[in-house]
């Protein structure tokens, strides 16, 4: 592998990639101004929505034998409309908010000392009748202490009779973990998804899109060895991937920080701004130095996957599914029970995740980071190893093999006399999906001749369809 031949693809790739406009505004400008513009649009109409419907009535309607008792409880409270009642369907129309049922007579059971019963009709699925059941349940709250306080005072007992336990609650979490805990659960996921952007577009125009365009073949016929062209392009595309990550992460940080501010009051905005930026050198160098393999890692992976594709379409059809691969594993930030351990710490993605959570919060040990950046360096080594062995195969290269038919036409598959490993793969995904929706329904109708079914039916007759 010669160095400058190696540089001199990667800047010519470089070169070409910031040419490209289309490519500029879907892989950096999307992601920075779009998803802000999302994140700030969806909280600002959230916010005026909620506005709104704090400063409305709620619509309730009265039903039972105590219709003027529970009416009286709720003339003081404030932000509620008696209205009649129009059935239990007017809520689900969204003509009526809530419903107070009154089952027995409530003002003689009060009145004799005893526990009267107040059922809330409300619709779940609507906004509106969620917010006056919550008022609802606050107004009743207030009617209960009253009641409670009138029956000590009556019988003659002090007001703690009626309350002989207090029990308050006092976080000790510092401000930093606890804003950590909620971050932890977004940003790694984000992270993620933002190399895999960074990567897309990059991997699949170096590749499929050079074969669509007829230059790959130009290249080739230059003195660079594939070795060189391999190891130019996925620098270009690692390079593209950390960058796009990078801008966007932070785009993401600025800007949950920036509505956390419009969100809160002045002093809450403030720590919530202290404990944003409340990183610490040592842990912010551990995510740098961890998001370089991991790079590494997704890079290579979507450059394999493209470089089987004929065209930048069949490209975009190959990668997309893999969004759904490193989405997955980073996902299960969101599992407060999965934790960074001496298992999760060597399962690709996961780890990295993990570590970014545990870092956020304060959790995390030097031994957990090293043995994460070296996995995850190992397993970015192997994947880079793949890329550079398929682009070893000239009938992968010179696009004489896709990775799987996406039609039934027969002319669009190359004759073989054995499958060819697009192929195996395209029918053993088959039969996998037949197996877990056909074979179980089977096998759960008929135990033995469902497992018969599966194994000649399910199993067999696909294969021997594809021969």
């Amino acid at each position: 592998m010669t160095f400058l031949i190696v540089r001199t693809i990667l800047f010519k790739e470089l070169l070409d990639t910031f040419r490209d406009k289309r490519t500029l505004v879907a892989m950096i400008g999307v992601p920075i101004l779009l998803y802000p513009a999302l994140f700030i649009g969806a909280t600002q109409a959230a916010l005026v929505q909620q506005s709104r419907m704090e400063k409305q009535a709620a619509r309730i309607a009265l039903r039972g034998a105590a219709t003027e008792v529970v009416g009286a409880w709720l003339k003081d409270a404030k932000g509620f409309e008696l209205v009649p009642d129009s059935g239990d369907e007017a809520l689900g129309a969204g003509t009526l908010d809530a419903i107070v049922e009154s089952p027995g007579d409530l003002s003689a059971i009060v009145q004799q000392g005893g526990r009267a019963e107040l059922i809330i009709r409300y619709d779940n699925a609507e906004p509106r009748s969620r917010e006056a059941r919550a008022r609802l349940q606050d107004a009743f709250e207030q009617t209960h202490d009253r009641l409670v306080a009138e029956r000590v005072k009556a019988a003659g007992l002090a007001e703690t009779f009626a309350h002989p336990l207090k029990v308050s609650e006092k976080n000790v979490a510092p401000p930093a973990k606890s804003t950590g805990s909620i971050l932890g659960t977004v940003l790694p996921l984000i992270m993620v998804v933002m190399l895999g952007v960074g990567a897309f577009y990059p991997a699949v125009d170096l590749t499929a899109g050079e074969k669509e365009r007829g230059t790959f073949e130009t290249l080739l016929s230059t003195p660079a060895t594939k070795l060189d062209i391999v190891a130019g392009k996925f620098l270009a595309v690692f390079m593209l991937s950390m960058l796009t990550g990078a801008l966007n992460l932070g785009s993401m940080l600025a800007t949950f920080a920036f509505q956390l501010a419009q969100v809160f009051n002045a002093q809450a905005s403030e720590k919530v701004q202290r404990v944003v930026l409340e990183i610490s050198p040592q842990s912010a160098l551990i995510i740098l130095a961890v998001l370089v393999p991991l790079a590494f890692f997704i890079s290579a992976l979507m450059m394999t996957v493209a470089l089987m594709a004929r065209s930048f379409r069949e490209a975009q059809n190959y990668v997309s599914p893999f969004f759904l691969a490193i989405v997955l594993p980073a996902g299960v930030v969101a599992v407060p029970s999965v934790q960074l351990d001496r298992v999760t710490q060597f399962i690709p993605i996961t780890n990295v995740a993990l570590l970014f959570r545990d870092l956020l919060i304060g959790r995390s040990n030097g031994e957990m980071a090293f043995f994460v950046f070296i996995s995850t360096a190992v397993y970015a080594m192997l994947a880079l190893l793949v890329a550079v062995w398929m682009f070893q195969r000239e009938d992968v290269v010179l696009s004489q093999e896709s990775l799987a038919p996406l039609t039934f036409d027969r002319r669009a598959i190359s004759p073989s006399e054995v499958p060819t490993p697009g192929i195996a793969l395209a029918i053993f995904g088959l039969v996998m999906l037949l197996i877990f929706y056909a074979g179980s329904a089977l096998q759960t109708w008929r135990l033995h001749l469902g497992i018969a079914l599966t194994q000649y039916v399910v199993i067999l007759l696909p294969v021997l369809f594809a021969l």
